[in-house]
C-alpha cells in the first residue's frame, strides 16, 4: 500500500474523504451533521457551502505581545511600582484585559491555566450581552468583545468621566460639607511617641479579635507614614485613625490618662473627627478600596459606646452596602484577588456581619446580615507571618491554634448558625430551601442541631487551646458562651412550635444553659488574662440569661437549679459592677464629682426581676426573710434602692443635663445596652406592691412558657414611665438573640 508524504499508509485518503461543517454552521458555532444540504441549513432556508480545510488564519504576532505587556503591566501596579503605561488615557486598571492577557499568557506558554475561582459568578446586564454575542467568529474581522467597552471599562468610564465630575460637590453628604476639598490632617495626629503607643495598643487588645489588617506589613509601612505625615495616601491616613479609634475605645480612662495624658473622652474626640475628615478625603462613600472600608468599620465600632443601637444600625447599613457593592462577601470576587488581600477582604466581612448581627440584635430590628444568601468562606487558621503578597496559592490551614483563632472560631460559629433550621426559623423560613447541609448528610442530634456545632468547636479548635494564653481563654469562654446562647434559642423554638407548656425537664435544661452563659460571662469579666479584650465582650450582655433564670426562680423558687441560679447571678452581678462600671445603673458617678446619677430605666426592670422573685423565694420557705441568707445580687439592689430612695428628688429636677451626660460618657463606663439617660425612682420605691406596672404587657416578649410580671393590685395604677414594649432586651425581635 503507497505511503503519503507523512509516513501514515492512509492519512492522505483520510484528509480527502474528511467532511467539515459548513461554512454556515462554522459561523454560528454550532452544530453541524455535514450532510449537504445540512438540517440546520434546511431549517434556515440558506445556502449550504461545505467547508474546506483552507490554511486557518493566524492571529498577528503583535496581539501575542500587547497582551503580555498588558499582564505586566497589571502586575506592576498590584505591587505599587510606578511606571510609564503604554497608553498613558487607559492607565487605569482593566481587569476584563487583564483576565484575558493572563489567559493568553499561560495558554501561549503551555503552562496551566490557573484553577477556576470558586463561588458564583455573579450575572449582570453586561455580562449576558456580551455573552449573547459570543457567536461572531474572528475570521469576521475583530471581535465584538473588542469593538464594545466591557464591563469594567463601562464602570471606570462613568465614575471618571460622569458622576466624578457631576457629583462631587454631594460627596460629603453624611457628615457634613466642608470649605476645603480636602483638609490636611497632619495636626490631628497624635505625637509620634503617641502614634506607636496606640498602635502597640491596637496590636495587644484589637488584632488578635478581629484580624483585619495584616499587622507584618502594614506595620512598616505606618513608620514610613510617621515620618511624613502630610504626604498620607488618603486611604492609609483613614485607616491610621480607624486604628487610633480602636486603641482608644479598648483603654480605660485611668489607661489614657496614664499613658496619653489626656482622658479618654477627649483622646476618641480628636481621634474620630480626624478619621471623619479621613474617611472624607478619601471619599468612602464611594471608595472600593478595602483600606478605606475598613477605617469606617474601625470608626463605626468605636462610637458605639456613646451612640444609641438605632442610629449604629443605620450607619452599619452603609458600611454593608459598600462591603457587598466592593464584593468581599462574595467568593468569587475574593478568589480572584491575591491570596493576602481575599483573606483580609473574608476577615472584614465576618468583622462587619457580626457586628452588624449583634448591632440589629440590640436596635430591635432584624438587618439580616447572617443568613445563607452569600458565600464568603470562613477566614484560614493562620498566623499572620503565613502571609505575604508574594503567595501565589493560599497555605494550608493550620491543625493547631494560631494568632487567626479568635476570628476563625467565631466566624464558624456564625456559619454553621445562619444555616441552622431553627435559627432561619426566627428570621426567615424561606430561606431553608437554600441553607447549606451542615450534618454532612447525617440526621441531626437528637438533643439538638447545636450539638453538632459544639462537637466541631471543641475537638477542632478548643482541645489544643492553652488556658495561660490570653487570646486562648477568650475564644474558649466565647465560644462557650455562644455555644449555650444558641442552645437556649433552639430550646425555645423547639417550645414555640409546640402547643403544650413546657415541661420541668425542658424548664431545666433551659436554666442549664442560661447558667452556662452567666459562668462564661463572668469567667471573661473576672479574669485579668481578658482585660484588654473587654470592649468587644461589652456588646454581649447576657440579659436573655437573666430574664429565664429570674422569671423561673419566680414560678419555682425551689427548683433543682435555685441555689445555683442564685449564686451564678450575684457572681455576675458583681463582676459586671466590679470589671465593667455597672451597666443596671448602680453607683454611677459623675467624673471626678463623686455624686449619684439617678437610676436608669434597666435598673429599675432588674431591680424588680430581682425582687419578684426573691419575695417568690421568701413565701415559698414560710419564713421571715430575716431568717434566711439573702443572695449577694438581692442585697446589692435593696441597698441601692434605700440610698436612692433616701435622696430622691421630683423628676424634672434629677434629670441629667447635657453636661452631665457628656461626662458619664467620659467616665470610661459603657453601657452595652445603649440606655438613655436614666431617670430618678419613686421615694416609695422600697415598696413592691406601690410600683406602677403597665397595664398592657403584650408588648414584652419573653420566651415561651415564662410567667409575664403581674401588675399589683393597686387602683388606678399608672403606666410605666418606660413602657415593657420600649425597652430593648437584647434580642432583637420575638425570637431574636443577644
Amino acid at each position: 500500500m503507497p505511503r503519503s508524504k507523512s509516513g501514515s499508509p492512509s492519512q492522505g485518503k483520510h484528509q480527502e474523504q474528511r467532511v467539515l461543517a459548513c461554512v454556515l454552521c462554522q459561523k454560528r458555532k454550532v452544530k453541524c451533521d455535514r450532510k449537504s444540504p445540512c438540517t440546520n441549513c434546511i431549517r434556515l432556508r440558506a445556502n449550504c457551502v461545505p467547508g474546506s480545510l483552507g490554511p486557518r488564519r493566524r492571529r498577528f504576532p503583535e496581539r501575542e505581545l500587547l497582551l503580555r505587556l498588558r499582564k505586566y503591566e497589571h502586575l506592576l501596579r498590584e505591587n505599587q511600582i510606578k511606571f510609564e503605561p503604554l497608553h498613558k488615557d487607559h492607565a487605569g486598571s482593566n481587569h476584563e484585559t487583564d483576565r484575558l492577557a493572563d489567559t493568553e499568557v499561560h495558554a501561549s506558554s503551555g503552562s496551566p491555566s490557573p484553577a477556576p475561582n470558586t463561588g458564583t459568578q455573579p450575572r449582570g446586564m453586561w455580562q449576558a450581552m456580551r455573552n449573547w454575542y459570543q457567536d461572531f467568529d474572528e475570521n469576521d474581522g475583530d471581535n465584538l468583545q473588542q469593538q464594545c467597552i466591557g464591563e469594567d471599562t463601562l464602570r471606570e468610564a462613568v465614575d471618571k468621566m460622569a458622576w466624578e465630575d457631576f457629583t462631587r460637590a454631594h460627596s460629603n453628604i453624611l457628615f457634613g460639607p466642608r470649605t476645603n476639598a480636602r483638609l490636611d490632617l497632619a495636626a490631628l495626629h497624635p505625637d509620634p511617641t503617641h502614634i506607636f503607643h496606640l498602635w502597640h495598643v491596637y496590636l495587644e487588645n484589637v488584632n488578635p479579635l478581629l484580624r483585619v489588617t495584616h499587622a507584618p506589613s502594614l506595620q512598616g509601612v505606618i513608620i514610613e507614614a510617621v515620618g511624613n505625615l502630610a504626604n498620607i495616601k488618603p486611604d492609609l491616613e483613614a485607616l491610621m485613625f480607624g486604628i487610633y479609634c480602636m486603641a482608644a475605645t479598648s483603654l480605660s480612662d485611668d489607661e489614657c490618662i496614664s499613658k496619653f495624658s489626656s482622658s479618654k473622652n477627649d483622646l476618641l474626640t480628636r481621634c474620630q473627627f480626624g478619621c471623619q475628615q479621613a474617611l472624607m478625603n478619601c471619599e468612602f462613600l464611594r471608595t472600593s478600596k478595602r483600606t478605606c472600608l475598613t477605617a469606617l468599620f474601625f470608626y463605626v465600632c468605636s462610637i458605639r459606646p456613646t451612640t444609641d443601637p438605632t442610629t449604629l444600625s443605620s450607619l452599619l447599613a452603609i458600611t454593608t452596602r459598600i462591603a457587598r457593592r466592593i464584593g468581599i462577601h462574595n467568593e468569587w470576587a475574593n478568589a480572584k484577588c491575591d491570596v493576602l488581600e481575599a483573606e483580609l477582604r473574608r476577615r472584614l466581612w465576618w468583622a462587619i456581619v457580626l457586628f452588624d448581627t449583634r448591632i440589629g440584635e440590640m436596635s430591635q430590628f432584624d438587618a439580616g446580615s447572617l443568613s445563607p444568601i452569600w458565600d464568603c468562606a470562613i477566614p484560614l487558621n493562620l498566623h499572620d507571618s503565613d502571609l505575604h503578597a508574594e503567595l501565589k496559592q493560599p497555605p494550608t490551614s493550620r491543625d493547631i491554634p494560631t494568632e487567626s483563632l479568635f476570628v476563625v472560631v467565631r466566624a464558624a460559629v456564625a456559619d454553621f448558625i445562619r444555616n441552622t433550621g431553627f435559627f432561619l426559623d426566627f428570621h426567615n423560613p424561606r430561606l431553608r430551601a437554600i441553607a447549606a447541609d451542615v450534618h454532612n448528610g447525617q440526621p441531626a442530634p437528637a438533643d439538638g442541631e447545636v450539638t453538632t456545632l459544639e462537637d466541631l468547636i471543641e475537638n477542632k479548635y478548643l482541645r489544643h487551646c492553652d488556658p495561660l494564653n490570653p487570646l486562648h481563654f477568650m475564644t474558649t469562654w466565647v465560644a462557650r458562651f455562644f455555644v449555650a446562647k444558641y442552645r437556649m434559642l433552639e430550646q425555645y423554638a423547639a417550645l414555640m412550635n409546640s402547643d403544650n407548656p413546657p415541661t420541668d425537664t425542658q424548664r431545666d435544661n433551659t436554666n442549664t444553659y442560661a447558667l452556662s452563659m452567666l459562668q462564661c460571662d463572668t469567667n471573661i469579666l473576672v479574669s485579668p488574662l481578658a482585660r484588654g479584650f473587654l470592649w468587644l465582650h461589652q456588646y454581649y450582655f447576657p440579659f436573655p440569661a437573666y430574664i429565664q433564670l429570674f422569671q423561673d426562680l419566680r414560678k419555682r423558687p425551689s427548683s433543682r437549679h435555685a441555689e445555683a441560679a442564685w449564686a451564678t447571678l450575684s457572681s455576675n452581678y458583681e463582676a459586671r459592677m466590679i470589671h465593667q462600671g455597672d451597666v443596671f445603673g448602680l453607683e454611677r458617678k459623675n467624673a471626678g464629682e463623686g455624686v449619684d446619677l439617678p437610676d436608669s430605666p434597666l435598673f429599675r426592670i432588674q431591680a424588680r426581676l430581682v425582687l419578684h422573685a426573691w419575695e417568690a423565694r421568701v413565701a415559698d420557705k414560710g419564713e421571715p426573710e430575716e431568717n434566711l441568707a439573702m443572695p449577694r445580687i438581692v442585697t446589692l439592689v435593696k441597698e441601692r434602692l434605700a440610698r436612692s430612695s433616701s435622696s430622691a428628688e421630683p423628676v424634672a429636677a434629677t434629670v441629667p443635663t447635657p453636661a452631665t451626660s457628656d461626662s458619664m460618657l467620659s467616665s470610661g463606663e459603657s453601657n452595652p445596652l445603649g440606655m438613655a439617660a436614666p431617670m430618678s425612682l419613686p421615694s416609695d420605691q422600697l415598696s413592691m406592691a406601690s410600683w406602677n406596672m403597665p397595664d398592657d404587657l403584650t408588648g414584652l416578649w419573653l420566651p415561651p412558657g415564662f410567667a409575664r410580671p403581674m401588675p399589683p393590685n393597686i387602683g388606678g395604677g399608672g403606666l410605666y414611665p418606660y413602657g415593657w414594649a420600649a425597652m430593648h432586651w437584647g434580642m432583637g425581635n420575638p425570637g431574636g438573640t443577644m
